[in-house]
């Protein structure tokens, strides 16, 4: 069903709002503007599905109710994308989410599933990928496309159903709910302030401090003309040429050209806001000049720690069938080395919630020399033992 009309729309949502789930995903264009452009929005529900024409509808509140809908479950796969466009969307957040690739996370079916692997693993069928980079924004669609729309919500439903009796059968049911809260949560957080966009720029952290002065305004600049623009802000100045400015920190057009390899169509366009930038920054008092992160105070034996602890978490993962990355990060572990043996519940995301029962607890006994690692010659797999006198 290609929804194109309020009305229709209208009687869809209707008769979805009756159910205790819906499933959805979103086709969108995301190199050609500021903003992603929302297209589609693919819907199964009471057994149907309805492929929601984005742009021709000028009135979609039908869906955005059923949307905030607390009683309503919305399920996706890998939703954080999808959550992020419909709240602008819509102007509100989502809740009661259900992640189908966070929760094969949980259950042992693989870290960062893929749709059509869940779909072949829990339905049996081999999707297509003939439509994956199709052009969205063109119409009409075809055939061809709405098949492959349809079938991305089409098997939501029975993989949903073999991931929460799985989930519920190893008792994480709440674990996984927690994850989802998570994500909500990053999803309706909305744009980076423009004062801290300059921390986003890749490279920005092998500058001094007077220099991430100059590459605040300058990111805030190219910030503001992309969304004046409606143009993705690499595509107005390159993250590389940023930087190259903020060393260079050019006090006039003519400085600006002399700037080796800086794209001249850029200076003629843009050079005068350009150069008024770094002035900005330059002019910016040294107290409010931005502080470079922290680095970790890590010393040579560091690797060593994080490479114990991450024995433990793939013992554990191993044990519990749950996917490693979910479990805990390398970024995660090397937090913790530093941190040591002073750490305890709650310091750090691997020592919150279902992660600090799992394996939080058994890390810090680790670095506490409170157990160790060692073979289990029954098994031939490491094993926790407790430190006598420890």
């Amino acid at each position: 069903m290609f929804i194109t009309t309020a009305p229709d729309l209208a009687a869809f949502c209707a008769n979805a709002r009756g159910e205790s789930a819906i499933y959805l995903d979103t086709e969108f264009i995301g190199e050609e503007s500021y903003h992603p452009r929302l297209e589609i929005i693919q819907i199964a529900a009471a057994g149907k599905i309805a492929i929601v024409d984005y742009p021709a509808i000028p009135d979609l509140s039908p869906l955005w109710a059923l949307l905030a809908d607390g009683a309503v479950e919305k399920v996706f796969h890998a939703g954080q994308q999808d959550l992020a466009l419909l709240a602008r969307a819509s102007e509100s957040s989502l809740g009661n989410t259900f992640d189908t690739q966070i929760a094969a996370a949980f259950v042992g079916w693989g870290e960062q599933a893929s749709y059509s692997d869940l779909v072949n693993a829990a339905c049996g069928v081999r999707l297509s990928k003939s439509h994956t980079y199709s052009t969205w924004g063109r119409r009409p669609l075809s055939a061809a496309q709405l098949a492959y729309a349809e079938d991305d919500v089409r098997y939501l439903p029975e993989i949903t159903r073999q991931l929460k009796d799985g989930l519920a059968r190893l008792g994480r049911v709440d674990w996984a709910k927690e994850e989802f809260e998570a994500q909500e949560k990053s999803a309706a957080s909305g744009p980076v302030p423009g004062e801290d966009l300059y921390e986003r720029v890749k490279g920005a952290m092998s500058l001094r401090p007077r220099e991430l002065a100059i590459l605040r305004e300058i990111a805030a600049w190219r910030e503001d003309e992309a969304k004046r623009r409606d143009r993705p802000r690499q595509s107005i100045l390159r993250d590389p040429a940023l930087v190259s400015l903020a060393r260079h920190a050019p006090q006039s057009v003519n400085a600006l050209r002399d700037i080796r390899s800086f794209p001249g169509h850029v200076v003629e366009r843009y050079g005068r806001d350009l150069v008024d930038a770094v002035a900005r920054g330059l002019a910016m008092p040294k107290e409010q000049w931005p502080r470079k992160r922290e680095k970790r105070e890590t010393n040579g034996d560091t690797p060593m720690v994080v490479s114990l602890l991450q024995t433990l978490v793939r013992l554990r993962a191993s044990e519990r069938e749950i996917a490693q990355g979910i479990l805990a990060r390398n970024n995660d572990l090397e937090e913790l080395a530093v941190l040591g043996p002073k750490a305890s519940e709650g310091d750090l995301r691997i020592l919150q919630g279902w992660r600090w029962d799992m394996v939080g607890r058994d890390l810090v006994r680790l670095l506490r020399g409170e157990t160790a690692l060692a073979m289990d010659t029954a098994s031939g797999r490491p094993a926790v033992v407790e430190r006598t006198g420890a």
